[in-house]
């Protein structure tokens, strides 16, 4: 057998509240109203980890560039440069090479190095590599922290003499972002006012 509902009168739900809200204030009540005050009064932003790509207030880097190399042997050539401005980060996430000529075997005759603030070492494997990585239409993911003024530097040169110049495409993709919007790594930042 079903139990039967409480019906309550409005008298009853009146008398109800009236007991809750006329008792005097506890210890307990103070607290918790300092503590939805700085609830309501706070501003909580967590930002996705780099890797996610800003949407609204990025903006994008893309840059290409076709050079000549000489046939003959020589120093390293800077194709492509890039300088976070004042007040910006930047993320560099991909980058590619493409020999234009189609009898190119990407043999080691032809060496690429990305350079940060002119030292080599910006990782492991990115200096006087050989073989084709990427392309202008599908580049090769990396991951390359650009702080405010840094400068990114994409360079090739000739390793071993050859039979006649050849032109090589290059390319850096990425995005920049307001240092005031910092999306490197997960973080939160809290404003209470």
């Amino acid at each position: 057998m079903p139990m039967p509902r409480t019906q309550f009168k409005d008298a009853d739900i009146e008398e109800r509240e009236r007991r809750h809200f006329d008792r005097p204030p506890t210890p307990e009540d103070g607290l918790v109203a300092k503590i939805m005050n700085v609830i309501r009064r706070t501003n909580i932003t967590v930002s996705p980890p780099a890797h996610n790509k800003p949407i609204i207030w990025s903006d994008p880097i893309d840059l290409s560039a076709r050079v000549t190399v000489p046939a003959a042997v020589g120093a390293y050539q800077t194709v492509i440069q890039y300088q976070a401005p004042p007040g910006r980060w930047a993320r560099i996430d991909g980058y590619g090479v493409q020999v234009l000529d189609a009898a190119y075997t990407y043999n080691g005759s032809l060496l690429w190095r990305i350079v940060k603030n002119g030292v080599e070492e910006v990782g492991p494997g990115l200096s006087n590599w050989a073989e084709q990585r990427g392309s202008l239409v599908n580049m090769r993911p990396i991951y390359i922290r650009v702080e405010e003024d840094d400068v990114i530097t994409f360079q090739v040169r000739r390793a071993v003499a050859a039979g006649a110049p050849q032109d090589v495409d290059m390319g850096l993709t990425g995005w920049q972002w307001p240092l005031r919007m910092n999306y490197e790594g997960t973080g939160a930042v809290v404003t209470s006012f």
